[in-house]
């Protein structure tokens, strides 16, 4: 489950370059440098979107990393049986969601 955190955050960072990326699951790529950080450090702005994108969500963890200037965060939590993974920027924009209805993990 945590290497989809990284995937998760490149293709978020893809779509502020407006390319896409392309991760195939079984092969190595180039992770970004993402620090896992307390739920605590999350701007309010963010965890405000999360919670108007995915109603009730209870965030488990959340990364933090930079493309240039612009800090990332990528969550994760449960909402509903399923395992949601959210990139926001630090004012809110929700870049991508990543749901895995499998709890099995």
């Amino acid at each position: 489950m945590k290497q989809i955190i990284p995937t998760t955050i490149l293709i978020g960072l893809s779509a502020l370059n407006g390319c896409s990326v392309s991760t195939p699951k079984h092969h190595a790529f180039n992770k970004p440098a993402a620090t896992k950080i307390p739920l605590t450090a999350v701007p309010e702005a963010v965890l405000a979107s999360v919670d108007t994108h995915v109603p009730g969500i209870y965030l488990n963890e959340a990364y933090l990393t930079h493309h240039g200037a612009k800090e990332i965060y990528a969550l994760e939590g449960l909402s509903q049986s399923a395992t949601y993974e959210i990139t926001v920027t630090s004012d809110g924009h929700i870049l991508d969601v990543a749901r895995d209805a499998s709890l099995s993990d």
